[in-house]
């Protein structure tokens, strides 16, 4: 029951604010090209300067989980990009099936079920999942053109310098960690209320596409995350953290992403509402089964 709270704890706020996007757009249109430049220019790399270069990770550990993710994040794709080859949503189904939301949902059931070592652990396979989102992430919603486009946002930079910080123990003083913080707290809201505002547009055809994505995201991940943990010999905390991980929904930033570089956003913000309601479900069962409940 507890997990269950913790869950709902997690993703009734999630919907509540993507909920207000959604009638916000009954009314008005929200400028998503305007905010989808804040996002990229300002708001993330505030996120991930402040929220990484206050961390201090073991550089170890980091390969050590860091492989596993790399797994849980390839087998996925790899399924998606079997099954849509010829489909022009490919990149869109491989994005969604690809990236989880590795960081708001996971952390606090880290916490909860693992403790604050656990808690550091699920950082690190943050850290490695979130490098790639931005890079390989980035490149694959923009398609032609995908790896100029990388280097020329400041995200690349951004989360190298921020990994460096993080593994070397290196920490930004408060007086410039604090202000990198304040500003990054808006990108998660912004970006569920860009998504409700999305799902006003969705259509009822995006539903298959988008289980299939669930479907990749949580049961093809799931079984990535066990393959993973045995090439990788990961045990205890770092094993929970990789499985934990491999069992968590769409990210929001896919849609994100396929709105600034018009990928199929209805599809994708589609395939995170769904994977997030299902995960509800599935989580407690991926927890049960890594040791707790």
């Amino acid at each position: 029951m507890n997990i269950f709270l913790t869950i709902l704890a997690t993703v009734v706020p999630v919907f509540a604010i993507m909920g207000l996007g959604f009638l916000y757009s009954r009314f008005r249109t929200l400028p998503a090209q305007e905010l989808s430049n804040l996002l990229f220019w300002i708001l993330i790399p505030c996120l991930l300067l402040g929220s990484l270069g206050t961390q201090q990770i073991d550089p170890l550990e980091f390969l050590e989980i860091g492989c596993g993710a790399l797994i849980v994040m390839a087998i996925p794709a790899l399924c998606a990009l079997a099954l849509f080859f010829r489909r022009p949503e490919r990149r869109a189904m491989i994005l969604a099936s690809t990236f989880m939301n590795s960081a708001n949902m996971a952390f606090p059931l880290a916490l909860f079920a693992f403790g604050e070592a656990g808690l550091g652990r699920q950082v690190v396979f943050y850290v490695a999942v979130h490098a790639l989102h931005v890079t390989l992430g980035v490149a694959l919603a923009r398609g032609r053109g995908g790896v100029q486009e990388v280097f020329r946002l400041p995200l690349i930079y951004v989360a190298a310098i921020a990994v460096v910080l993080a593994v070397t123990g290196t920490r930004l003083p408060a007086v410039v960690a604090d202000p990198l913080n304040l500003v990054g707290k808006a990108t998660i809201p912004l970006m569920l209320l860009l998504l409700g505002s999305r799902l006003s547009s969705a259509k009822k055809e995006h539903l298959g596409m988008a289980s299939l994505a669930a479907i990749l995201r949580l049961g093809i991940g799931f079984g990535a995350g066990l393959l993973a943990v045995y090439i990788c010999d990961l045990q205890g905390l770092a094993r929970a953290a990789v499985l934990l991980g491999a069992v968590m929904p769409s990210a929001v930033f896919n849609f994100v992403l396929g709105d600034r570089y018009s990928l199929f956003p209805e599809l994708l913000a589609t395939t995170v509402v769904l994977s997030t309601l299902v995960s509800i479900g599935t989580t407690p069962l991926a927890l049960w089964f890594i040791g707790v409940g």
